[in-house]
């Protein structure tokens, strides 16, 4: 069984309100000594392929 992983990303040109709403969240969370550029919010499939013969 072959295993599948599809990360789907908004593209880069389009806003990221939740991402950016993450990034202002970090430091709050304990994150605030990390310097982090940018922060997108994606979402990400799993799940098993069968290969036939």
């Amino acid at each position: 069984m072959a295993r599948v992983v599809v990360d789907v990303m908004l593209k880069p040109e389009i806003l990221d309100p939740q991402g950016q709403a993450v990034q202002r969240a970090l430091p709050r969370l304990g994150f605030d000594g990390i310097a982090i550029a940018d922060v997108r919010q994606g979402k990400r499939f799993e799940g098993g392929a069968v290969v036939a013969p």
